[in-house]
């Protein structure tokens, strides 16, 4: 019997990934998560033969779990079951040692058949394309302010300070100063 580990935040996609799994013969559920690190705990404790992590999730989310999960059980393969699959997070789930990287957008079949190559122990590419086996062949990419996509972090603009001028204007000047709109109070005296 394969044991499978499941982690979500989504009690939804706990319970339709749950009702999925145990449609097959030979698999069962060993454990639910919440949470990435919940994840890499009962993936320590509980030893199963595959883990499917969603992505986004608190605590770490499904990489971090990843990582994590690999390093107290190394060969346990991993699928990454999310809503944010781009060819950037495939690489990067290669790269930390995820087996396969599943759309949730993508047929149900497509999951199964993850799951069912992962525990054969099936490595297909992840990604669209295969990675060459020759790492030199690969670019290293654009600069992290070029990155496009859901890994992307915008660039920080830097911005204006906003100054409450006299007549309750704003004014964005370089040369402004900071005014107290707030009249001055005298102290309430005790009585």
């Amino acid at each position: 019997m394969a044991k499978i580990l499941i982690a979500d935040d989504s009690e939804h996609g706990r319970a339709s990934l749950r009702a999925l799994l145990l449609l097959r013969d030979g698999w069962a559920i060993c454990g639910e998560a919440v949470n990435g690190r919940q994840a890499v705990l009962m993936a320590a404790d509980l030893k199963p033969d595959a883990v499917i992590l969603d992505f986004s999730m608190p605590m770490l989310d499904g990489l971090q779990a990843a990582k994590e999960i690999l390093n107290v059980t190394p060969h346990v393969p991993i699928i990454l079951f999310t809503f944010h699959k781009t060819h950037q997070l495939d690489v990067e789930a290669e790269r930390i040692g995820v087996r396969r990287t599943v759309s949730k957008n993508d047929p149900l079949k497509t999951l199964l058949t993850a799951i069912e190559e992962s525990l054969n122990g099936d490595r297909p590419p992840i990604g669209p394309l295969a990675i060459p086996a020759d790492k030199s062949l690969i670019s290293p990419g654009p600069p992290a302010n070029e990155i496009v996509g859901p890994l992307a972090v915008p660039p920080v603009q830097p911005l204006e300070p906003l100054v409450a001028s006299p007549d309750k204007s704003v004014d964005t000047s370089a040369n402004a100063s900071v005014v107290d709109p707030a009249p001055a109070r005298a102290p309430k005296s005790k009585s």
